[in-house]
């Protein structure tokens, strides 16, 4: 017989159903419903039946309750959205590297004149305004691509 993992008692069956029925974001609901799931007593559910249930890998949720076991309720809200200031991924560049961003791109020349193309244009400029590695410059001006491409798209 599969065994069952072991949650620690941060939060009863009924906390854990409550955070899973109140919660308003998808994808930290989905993990208050493992958590859930996993501790309904005798009847509670395996890490492989519950990651079945919700589309997720019985690893997904390994790690889920290691998470939970480890740190306790406040590891299961998606931590890439909370801001650095709650242990999340800070953004690559603030309300003034965007806007420093934004003019480089619609108004200055890149180095060497051209085309504002490939690694030695704007990703350069960029790390003169914010100080990112050259991936960390692509990645973000490759964002910002996007997301303007969609607004244009969206406003015409």
């Amino acid at each position: 017989m599969p065994r069952r993992p072991m949650l620690l008692p941060h939060l009863s069956e009924e906390a854990l159903r409550l955070n899973y029925r109140q919660c308003k974001d998808s994808a930290d609901r989905t993990r208050w419903q493992a958590l859930w799931l996993l501790a309904q007593g005798p009847g509670a559910k395996t890490q492989r039946e519950v990651g079945q249930l919700l589309d997720r890998s019985h690893t997904w949720v390994g790690r889920l309750v290691g998470r939970y076991n480890a740190y306790g309720p406040q590891a299961v809200p998606t931590q890439k959205r909370a801001g650095a200031s709650q242990g999340g991924t800070p953004a690559a560049l603030d309300a003034r590297g965007m806007a420093a961003l934004d003019h480089a791109l619609e108004h200055e020349s890149p180095p060497g004149g051209g085309l504002c193309l490939g690694p030695t244009s704007a990703p350069n400029g960029l790390g003169r305004l914010s100080g990112l590695s050259a991936s960390s410059r692509l990645s973000v001006i490759s964002n910002r691509k996007l997301l303007t491409d969609k607004l244009t798209l969206r406003d015409s």
